[in-house]
């Protein structure tokens, strides 16, 4: 799940919408779901081959092939969608942000990718 302190819902919505219509173009993305019932707004991504009935974290033994696909995809989408399409002007790479906010005391960092196997009814 990527969590969006400070950005409105709908941007959340829009840019799961992009995703989708990236997919509809033919281009190989990861599934994206806007969580909306989420305190803070956020994007729930998972791996196109995933399926809905997936076991809950605690019970699900993760196979590492599923979550290195999963990790490549998500950075592949972070690169198309942030990086390359300039939806975020303060993401240049799929491994740092916050470029060009140094002067606002804003820090350059890595962009962390974790994998979980929790269901959707797992979020808070």
């Amino acid at each position: 799940a990527l969590a969006f302190p400070g950005v409105p819902l709908g941007t959340i919505i829009n840019l799961v919408e992009m995703n989708e219509w990236l997919a509809e173009e033919g281009f190989d993305t990861a599934v994206a779901v806007a969580a909306t019932d989420a305190p803070v707004p956020t994007i729930v991504v998972s791996s196109p081959s995933s399926s809905g009935g997936r076991t809950r974290s605690d019970d699900c033994v993760v196979d590492e092939e599923v979550v290195k696909r999963t990790e490549e995809g998500l950075k592949s989408w972070v690169r198309r969608v942030l990086v390359e399409l300039k939806i975020c002007p303060f993401t240049k790479s799929d491994r740092m942000s916050g470029q060009g906010l140094a002067d606002l005391g804003v820090p350059v960092g890595s962009i962390a990718y974790r994998f979980s196997g929790a269901a959707s009814d797992d979020i808070p």
